[in-house]
């Protein structure tokens, strides 16, 4: 599979090869600074599109990117059971949230975001009827099973993105996150980390914490539980001691309500909160 991989990838370094040949090219000594700006640009733009290359590349042999996020596009949504959903955690958690603004990093097809928001309309674009049908019937299903079903909006914000956005450091990110670089309440990312690896791990949970004012609802799967392509599985402990040196605190109390309410069994032993001794922002 490897070897498949990397018969792919030559192609993807034939283009570098090409993009370093237009920042070498020719450029008139008269030129200056508008010859150098569109180089640039232009360098930026295959920087991208190999970046693109490589990552289709790497789902076709691995049906994963190579940072650890699912390969999703229009035609297939489903992949490695990001379908699957909560409805009574999210009544938990916007017990927990309240009025808050949250961005999610990261939790499966983005329906913590249409509970929160209310919202019958999948945020997944998929030209596969039957994944639409399955989506809609399993999100009636779990918003009439948690009581949500005619029961207000809670919370006052919400903001999505793919979990991959935020895990690899580079200045040519060709998906940055929405609302990226703003701050929010509350950082939600379920289920993400352990398919990261872990030469990675630091970046995303930097860019959680970066992200919150009050606190991060977290889930992590812990060894021996199955899934798909879980490369880092971590123990609670060993996550609650990297938040804590980046200055946060567990929230147990908060954490016993979440995986008490949460139907999915996983929650029972991977969700944790934490917070700020004091709000940041």
């Amino acid at each position: 599979m490897h070897r498949k991989f990397l018969l792919l990838v030559s192609y993807a370094v034939v283009l570098s090869a090409a993009a370093t040949i237009l920042w070498n090219s020719h450029v008139a000594p008269d030129a200056q600074s508008a010859s150098i700006l569109r180089r640039m640009n232009s360098m930026n733009k295959v920087q991208q599109e190999i970046l693109d290359y490589i990552d289709r590349l790497y789902c076709n042999a691995f049906d994963v990117m190579p940072s650890g996020g699912f390969c999703v596009d229009d035609s297939k949504a489903f992949s490695g059971g990001n379908f699957l959903w909560d409805g009574w955690l999210c009544r938990a958690l916007e017990d927990l949230f309240g009025g808050a603004n949250v961005a999610d990093f990261g939790a499966g097809l983005g329906h913590y975001g249409q509970c929160f928001l209310r919202s019958y309309k999948s945020f997944v674009e998929t030209v596969d009827e039957g994944e639409k049908a399955e989506m809609a019937g399993n999100f009636a299903r779990e918003m009439a099973a948690a009581n949500l079903t005619g029961r207000g909006q809670v919370v006052r914000s919400w903001k999505g993105s793919y979990g991959d956005d935020v895990v690899v450091d580079r200045p040519a990110e060709p998906r940055p996150p929405r609302g990226c670089g703003a701050r929010f309440d509350w950082v939600l990312s379920l289920e993400v980390g352990e398919h990261i690896p872990r030469a990675f791990e630091g970046v995303f949970m930097d860019n959680l914490v970066k992200h919150a004012c009050t606190g991060i609802v977290l889930s992590w799967a812990v060894p021996g539980q199955d899934g798909h392509h879980h490369v880092n599985t971590r123990e609670n402990e060993y996550i609650k001691a990297s938040m804590a040196e980046r200055g946060l605190v567990a929230d147990e109390e908060a954490e016993r309500k979440l995986r008490d309410t949460a139907s999915l069994p996983w929650f029972k032993n991977t969700l944790m909160v934490f917070k700020f001794p004091k709000k940041k922002c």
